[in-house]
């Protein structure tokens, strides 16, 4: 039988505040597989630049690879995406027979991100995207050097980073501004936030993002 193409693990939390590892088996050619992976791209940053790190079956990827914060792509022979979203983490890959097994591991929640649904996942990470953005740009400091001060905290720390950030925005929205957007984000938040505090007994404080960012 076919290695199943990808797997993701619930996370601790619960499937809906994402999951705490994701595998892929790539093909180098088409296997009949339901979505059959032919690339699998993280983002590795590796101290003067980030890179998409696009995997094939024939890559050659070091062992413990370390995973940057952002996007995760997985490209079927067909064309059909689907993105995650990773906070870092570590990749490990193994060669079984025609397939390259690719194993990534994150202390933190790895989202799902579906472009068409409103799910906590995405509507996270679009926050967070957002957030990013605009520390770059008010720190006027260049990608290479934004991920140079993210790569000093780990996965698990970015994650609390990022759910602070976004309260602390939410807050700042003012009242004529709750839109329906706005309240279906305040609900995501509200859970996962909950949902931390109570597994892992979070004070529910950390730095921010505009905090890590800031400190050159």
């Amino acid at each position: 039988m076919e290695p199943q193409s990808f797997k993701l693990t619930p996370s601790k939390y619960s499937s809906a505040i994402g999951y705490s590892e994701l595998e892929a088996q790539i093909s180098a050619q088409p296997t009949g597989r339901f979505f059959d992976i032919q690339y699998f791209t993280l983002p590795v940053f590796e101290g003067e630049a980030l890179r998409q790190f696009r995997i094939s079956r024939h890559s050659t990827v070091p062992d413990n690879t370390r995973i940057s914060l952002g996007r995760i792509t997985m490209q079927t022979h067909h064309s059909e995406v689907l993105h995650t979203f990773s906070f870092g983490g570590r990749l490990h890959t193994t060669l079984a027979g025609d397939f390259l097994h690719c194993h990534l591991e994150s202390p933190a929640p790895i989202l799902k991100v579906q472009d068409e649904f409103e799910d906590t996942g995405s509507i996270l990470v679009d926050e967070i995207l957002d957030a990013l953005a605009e520390n770059q740009a008010r720190c006027q400091i260049n990608e290479t050097e934004l991920y140079h001060r993210l790569s000093r905290y780990e996965p698990y720390e970015l994650f609390l980073s990022s759910l602070v950030t976004i309260q602390a925005r939410i807050d700042a929205t003012p009242a004529h501004a709750h839109t329906e957007e706005y309240r279906k984000l305040a609900s995501a938040l509200r859970h996962t936030i909950q949902t931390v505090i109570e597994i892992d007994h979070w004070t529910g404080t950390a730095k921010s993002l505009e905090e890590i960012i800031a400190q050159g």
